[in-house]
């Protein structure tokens, strides 16, 4: 099990990429600019919400290992 968690942690794209991904989809017509902004928003939150767990220390009672 552990080498399927590390094979698909390694696989994640970095936000950064996979907006370029998207990027890309857009300006070749794949999705629309409206889809791209929307995909580019959810991305940015997400971002922010891992930002802000990592500073952000424990609750009492949360255990700190995943």
């Amino acid at each position: 099990m552990a080498r399927l968690r590390d094979y698909t942690t390694q696989d994640r794209e970095e936000p950064s990429e996979m907006l370029a991904n998207f990027e890309e989809m857009h300006r070749q017509g794949d999705i629309t600019r409206e889809e791209f902004r929307t995909i580019q928003s959810a991305t940015q939150h997400h971002v922010r919400d891992r930002v802000s767990d990592v500073d952000s220390p424990p609750k009492h009672g949360e255990s700190t290992v995943e």
